[in-house]
């Protein structure tokens, strides 16, 4: 998996950590997800075998399109996916993320969508945290 800011979701029955990404046009479901144990529940797909590009500058083979719901906390989107050879399971394009009126606190280290907040974590599934360098004693008042 990539570093980056994640939020638990479900495809299905089929738990997922999505990748947001203001950089992909897309959203994407990887090919593992999508051919995992739940394979009588997958959705069909409209047969689009195209390269995308990826962040790193390769390309990934698709293997096609669909259409299925996503649910991001008790949201559930209809979601069009590009079905693709990807490390994450899912990653959040800006496709979803502007239909959802989805907007990023980096700060708070959370997402809202469709007016709902959810916490994010990295790709270890672990609170965010930032490293930080101090330079002279500083006090930090409780609840502050």
């Amino acid at each position: 998996m990539s570093h980056g800011l994640y939020v638990k979701g479900f495809v299905g029955q089929h738990c997922v950590n999505c990748l947001i990404d203001t950089g992909s046009v897309k959203t994407i479901l990887s090919r593992k997800v999508y051919d995992g144990p739940q394979q009588h529940k997958r959705f069909l797909l409209r047969n689009e075998n195209t390269d995308i590009f990826l962040a790193d500058g390769s390309t990934s083979k698709t293997r096609g399109t669909g259409e299925t719901i996503l649910t991001l906390g008790r949201q559930e989107l209809l979601v069009s996916f590009v079905v693709a050879d990807i490390e994450d399971d899912v990653i959040l394009g800006m496709d979803l993320l502007s239909q959802a009126g989805a907007s990023i606190d980096l700060v708070q280290g959370n997402v809202t969508v469709n007016g709902e907040t959810m916490d994010c974590h990295d790709s270890r599934d672990q609170m965010l945290s930032y490293p930080c360098m101090v330079r002279r004693s500083v006090f930090v008042e409780a609840n502050s």
